[in-house]
């Protein structure tokens, strides 16, 4: 199945560079001391890289629900709740709490949101991560606001063996959440405690094949998501 997510494109484009350093480092494994500066290198830049496309690719999915330009009623609230809170932010409450004349075009926009026939052609919702949070929780909140929980359950991926068959019987089911985890920790403790972890070249490897996984599964999961949103506005 093609990926219409210009996002994870993106992503496999990133990921190049910590292709470029797994390479490097590989030819320092006679030299322990720059092979583990590299593979340091790597783990940090590939956490980086994720957490971008995360980010990134609720941001294609709000813009393309945005195009469709649906009537309040038919968006799922969770969004609708994701963007009023958006709007809710502390020069509003600032203005509205000093009964300024100004917060009176914030209130109307909130209102007009929640209108059952109201078309919204913009939606604003927060994409980022919350500062510090790195890891599963941080990612199963992150989606929380677009309305897609258990983004993991969602998403499961699957190693094939080498086999001429394609059936699901035949691959190796990977748990993602742990990799996600594993990689978190090890970056907290590299940049919080200047760990050297014991890493290699070949299991940051194997981390980045999976995030590909993922990323490939996850925009799956989004574009049917917005077809079913398609569907009930035809409806």
């Amino acid at each position: 199945m093609s990926n219409s997510f210009s996002c994870y494109e993106e992503f496999i484009s990133a990921l190049s560079e910590v292709e470029i350093l797994l390479k490097i480092s590989e030819k320092h494994q006679k030299k322990p001391f720059e092979y583990s500066i590299f593979n340091k290198a790597c783990l940090l830049f590939l956490v980086a890289k994720l957490e971008v496309f995360l980010e990134e690719v609720i941001s294609e999915y709000v813009f393309r629900i945005e195009q469709l330009e649906l009537k309040s009623n038919q968006l799922p609230d969770i969004i609708k709740l994701s963007y009023s809170k958006y709007l809710i932010d502390k020069q509003f409450l600032s203005a509205l709490d000093n009964l300024k004349l100004s917060s009176i075009e914030r209130l109307k926009e909130i209102s007009l949101l929640w209108y059952p026939e109201y078309l919204v052609n913009s939606i604003k919702i927060d994409n980022s991560f919350d500062y510090g949070k790195h890891g599963q929780s941080a990612i199963l909140k992150l989606f929380s606001r677009i309305g897609i929980e258990n983004i993991f359950e969602l998403c499961p991926i699957f190693e094939r063996e080498d086999s001429l068959s394609n059936d699901i019987e035949n691959a190796t089911s990977i748990d993602i959440v742990a990799d996600i985890n594993s990689m978190t920790g090890i970056r907290n403790n590299i940049l919080h405690a200047d760990a050297t972890p014991n890493l290699t070249h070949t299991q940051i490897h194997e981390y980045k094949d999976h995030l590909l996984l993922f990323a490939d599964k996850l925009s799956q999961v989004l574009e049917k998501s917005i077809g079913a949103l398609i569907n009930g506005a035809m409806v």
